[in-house]
């Protein structure tokens, strides 16, 4: 029987495919992994942001009343 060098490549390269996308398959995920975890980051600190526009709305109401709740107490002692 004669040895085919040939029919020994197309094997090891064969057995190469499944491995060669297996690692394609890995980096994909992990990349797309690391873009999801980016946008979940960037949505957070925009509610973040919102959440201290809202609580400074919320100050400057809490000082008004503060305000005007301290003027009623001299209406009233007075």
């Amino acid at each position: 029987m004669r040895y085919n060098r040939t029919k020994d490549r197309n094997r090891s390269r064969m057995r190469l495919i499944p491995i060669v996308g297996m690692v394609s398959i890995i980096s994909f995920l992990i990349f797309n992994q690391a873009k999801q975890a980016e946008r979940v980051y960037n949505d957070t600190i925009k509610a973040l942001e919102l959440l201290v526009i809202n609580m400074d709305k919320g100050k400057a109401g809490i000082a008004h009343l503060s305000l005007f709740d301290d003027c009623m107490k001299k209406i009233y002692n007075h």
